[in-house]
């Protein structure tokens, strides 16, 4: 049984009033003035379109641009004239093998539970290197809204525990302007960003990676009542490393409301979602990674579901434990809690030997 269509990927066009129409109306009427800029944007031209102004600015931490909605592929041909050198999404997913079960039916959640013996495991294409991951929820309204980023706690947090040895890919959740984290942490030269709905964010080592894909799909939604923000997504990106080329896909995930519960269809769907689309985006030989904070423990249905197909790998301790790292890859050779730096959730890191 397939079960309801699910809701599309998320995108968003710039409305006035918003941040990003701002900054993407600057760009259009010339503000991309400076060599580095010309350089950067050399494939926008006065006639490029809205959208395309927008995708661009898409990959800029300061901007908080999330991708546009784009019809006629502007967005794609904006994409590849942007990264010539990135190729393209290419060859066959993972394989998604549902059992016939489908969790809350009848519901746009609803999930398809992966058949028996179905799982996430691997450890990349035998290249030897390291991978450094971050999950952070900045805590927005409270740490950057009413505190004005405490004197830049979380940028020193984050420095500070990149200071030996680079993130490669960092994951930010509550991130209303992710160009002031890595500002404060001294980074915005070093590190590209995304941004995406429902507040997440994506950085990863310019120098390191390219990208090769990215988007984001909602999953879940929160269950009605006083706690009831919305849908839920999983913001992915698809990564290759300059030198070995081995690829990561990491996902970026902010759970459904309340604590506990999985949302409005529940823990199971929510967990069958990710995996799903993971075994759809994700490609063989693929180092999958997936973070955030779930707003689900290490007992929920949601985490339960998912540690028996990835590698839970760590778990911080903010509100009983719901900020996760997993991975299909068990090779890891460090784990860290960096602590709060500020916010109410501790800031957790992970180093995985590929």
């Amino acid at each position: 049984a397939e079960g309801p269509e699910k809701a599309p990927a998320v995108c968003h066009t710039a409305q006035p009033g918003e941040p990003c129409y701002r900054h993407v109306a600057w760009a259009m009427h010339g503000g991309l003035r400076t060599p580095g800029q010309l350089q950067k944007f050399q494939h926008l031209t006065a006639n490029s379109t809205f959208e395309e102004f927008q995708e661009a600015l898409h990959h800029d931490p300061w901007a908080s641009c999330p991708r546009p909605c784009s019809p006629g592929g502007a967005v794609a041909k904006a994409r590849m004239d942007l990264e010539p050198s990135v190729q393209s999404l290419s060859g066959a997913g993972l394989g998604w093998h549902p059992s016939g079960r489908v969790v809350a039916r009848g519901e746009w959640c609803s999930g398809r539970e992966p058949s028996a013996g179905w799982a996430l495991r691997g450890c990349g294409n035998g290249q030897q290197m390291q991978l450094k991951v971050l999950t952070y929820n900045l805590f927005w309204w409270s740490l950057f809204g009413r505190r004005g980023g405490n004197g830049g706690s979380a940028g020193r947090l984050i420095a500070e525990a990149g200071s030996q040895q680079k993130f490669d890919v960092m994951a930010f959740q509550e991130c209303e302007g992710v160009g002031w984290v890595l500002g404060d942490a001294g980074l915005t030269g070093e590190y590209a960003a995304l941004t995406g709905p429902h507040a997440l964010c994506i950085a990863y080592l310019r120098s390191s990676w390219n990208v090769l894909a990215d988007s984001s799909e909602n999953v879940a939604e929160d269950q009605r009542g006083d706690q009831w923000y919305g849908t839920r997504a999983a913001m992915w990106v698809r990564l290759q490393h300059v030198t070995t080329k081995q690829v990561v896909f990491f996902i970026n995930h902010h759970g459904p409301l309340p604590v506990q519960s999985g949302g409005r269809c529940g823990g199971q769907a929510t967990a069958f979602n990710i995996l799903e689309l993971i075994a759809i985006q994700a490609r063989e030989g693929d180092v999958v990674v997936l973070t955030g904070d779930f707003n689900a423990g290490a007992d929920s249905e949601t985490v339960k579901q998912l540690s028996t197909r990835m590698h839970k790998v760590i778990t911080g301790n903010a509100f009983g434990g719901v900020d996760h790292v997993l991975s299909n890859c068990q090779n890891v050779a460090g784990t860290r809690n960096l602590g709060p730096g500020g916010s109410d959730h501790d800031a957790i890191e992970a180093v995985f030997q590929l």
